[in-house]
């Protein structure tokens, strides 16, 4: 098993949210999350993350955290939608299916895989969301 990119999310409440609750990741700014890609061709460093690993804390009754690609960024991770629950807190991805152009330059070698964090109610309703990225790089 491959070692794993860990991203936690919390569900805080917030009087000044529309809708008294928020979400707050970490890592959360752009660049922190980082996996690494293995084109078929290549063996790539064991000690580097190849999936992802979400954690929710603090999910109430029927609420849900739903993470899904956004479009452009498919088939990166399938199924491209994750969802989180209070009885099933954490979810693990493939391998990336998908990485950075390998003829890029080096400084441009990565690829920005974008994606939304939404927490929703029973009924579906989004109460709150974020945009996070996670860099696919190419190993080696």
């Amino acid at each position: 098993m491959p070692p794993e990119a860990n991203v936690t999310i919390a569900v805080k409440p917030d009087a000044n949210a529309p809708n008294g609750v928020r979400l707050d990741m970490y890592p959360q700014r752009d660049g922190e999350v980082v996996t690494y890609y293995r084109p078929n061709t290549r063996v790539g460093a064991p000690e580097k993350p190849r999936t992802v690993r979400w954690s929710a804390l603090d999910l109430t009754g029927t609420q849900t955290i739903e993470i899904k690609a956004k479009p452009g960024s498919e088939g990166v991770f399938p199924p491209d939608v994750f969802k989180l629950t209070a009885a099933d807190p954490t979810k693990t991805t493939v391998e990336p299916r998908k990485g950075p152009d390998p003829k890029a330059p080096v400084a441009t070698n990565s690829l920005d895989w974008l994606y939304t964090v939404s927490l929703l109610d029973g009924g579906g309703n989004v109460l709150y969301y974020i945009d996070p990225e996670i860099v696919v790089k190419n190993d080696p």
